[in-house]
């Protein structure tokens, strides 16, 4: 079988995504932990928290379904309204 060319592979080899969420530093939360985050007590304090000059927006502007911080007011209330924190 010399002159046949061989089969392309059908698999997904470039999905950047797969990678990059298992990197520590990119890790996000998990649904679990996201879960323990939206108890009344717990929402409380993340609401409340004082600023931390290490997260952006000083930890201000945080969206807890999705825990993730945002640098200004405006940018989290353009973020409340994608799909993604629909989804959430």
């Amino acid at each position: 079988m010399v002159g046949k060319a061989q089969r392309k592979k059908r698999n997904h080899h470039s999905i950047r995504d797969i990678s990059r969420k298992a990197r520590t530093r990119a890790r996000t939360k998990d649904l679990d932990q996201i879960h323990e985050d939206l108890k009344p007590e717990n929402a409380e304090k993340l609401k409340n928290a004082l600023p931390d000059p290490d997260l952006p927006g000083m930890g201000q502007n945080y969206c807890i379904p999705c825990a993730r911080h945002f640098t200004s007011s405006f940018a989290l209330e353009n973020h409340l309204k994608t799909k993604l924190h629909k989804r959430r």
